[in-house]
């Protein structure tokens, strides 16, 4: 059996079509998608099913089909890959780990990340901000770049070795982006999005995010979840909701939670996306790891009878 590491994908992976297949195909999951458009309050399958999808990209939208849909897959295959040592999801899909881990209730977790969507979208209208992807750097020239620029410009996600998504002012991150190219970045692209995501900007939205994660409870997770402020293995309530309450405003280690993984042997991570975008930033990070996508019902039926299904 190889050490497994189960990874659930954020933001941007949403497409028009998600999560169809598998609502048709498998009773179980039907009942949780209604179950889903009954606690949020709307109907959700109907925007992820038909879109448009400049609907289904709006945060408040895009952030609890996401979870909606990785958590049905997850749901799927949970008795076939019950051997995973670790969870882990990027910025968003660290809810859907904290979930399939167990440690919050799926209901909770849409509600949690449906207000995730709006405070961020409001933070973004009130303090407008840009991101930028840097590719061709290392981490730590990025910081420098950062650090240089003035304002209000920090790495935000730390995707791969040489993919580092920066964030804040916008006239500080066009500054950032300037010294990146001098640099020698072989690519610099501003990110199509709302807000300044994973900065000091969201201070106001992580302030109020923080009330509403001090109402939810909050279990011991089954096995530990990779936190992104820390890339480190987390399983008590109290260091769960720490961690949540700090992401919104810090960066994602997601390159450190890949290394992490490598160096405690695991072999093998189950990506849970309507693609594999994920599993393409580990391939990135560490090649020698094996990467599986579940995305829909082919997907799932493969990897049911690929382990004694």
């Amino acid at each position: 059996m190889k050490k497994t590491a189960l990874i659930f994908v954020g933001q941007g992976a949403q497409q028009s079509g998600m999560g169809k297949d598998v609502y048709t195909d498998f009773p179980q999951t039907k009942i949780l998608f209604d179950e889903a458009c009954d606690i949020l309050g709307f109907d959700l399958k109907k925007i992820m099913f038909e879109g448009p999808q400049e609907a289904l990209t709006e945060s408040k939208n895009a952030q609890p089909a996401l979870l909606l849909h990785a958590f049905c897959i997850y749901d799927l295959v949970k008795g076939y890959a019950k051997e995973a040592e670790y969870f882990a999801g990027h910025s968003l899909g660290e809810y859907t780990a904290h979930t399939a881990a167990g440690a919050i209730e799926f209901g909770d977790a849409l509600k949690l990340v449906r207000k995730r969507g709006e405070l961020m979208s409001e933070a973004g209208a009130k303090t407008p901000g840009k991101m930028a992807a840097i590719v061709g750097l290392s981490p730590q020239e990025v910081e420098k770049a950062c650090s240089e620029a003035g304002g209000i410009a920090v790495p935000a996600n730390y995707n791969s070795p040489s993919q580092i998504v920066i964030s804040g002012e916008s006239d500080a991150v066009e500054r950032a982006v300037g010294i990146c190219k001098s640099m020698g970045a072989k690519k610099c692209v501003f990110l199509d999005v709302s807000a300044a995501f994973h900065s000091p900007l969201m201070k106001e939205a992580a302030q109020k995010f923080s009330e509403v994660v001090g109402t939810v409870s909050v279990k011991n997770a089954s096995k530990p979840v990779l936190v992104n402020i820390s890339a480190l293995p987390v399983s008590s309530p109290g260091d769960l909701k720490a961690a949540m309450m700090e992401q919104m405003t810090g960066p994602v280690k997601w390159l450190q939670t890949i290394r992490f993984l490598k160096e405690n042997g695991v072999e093998r991570v189950i990506e849970f996306s309507p693609k594999p975008v994920l599993s393409s930033l580990v391939k990135k990070t560490e090649n020698e790891i094996e990467t599986v996508c579940l995305s829909g019902t082919q997907s799932v039926n493969d990897f049911i009878k690929e382990n004694g299904g």
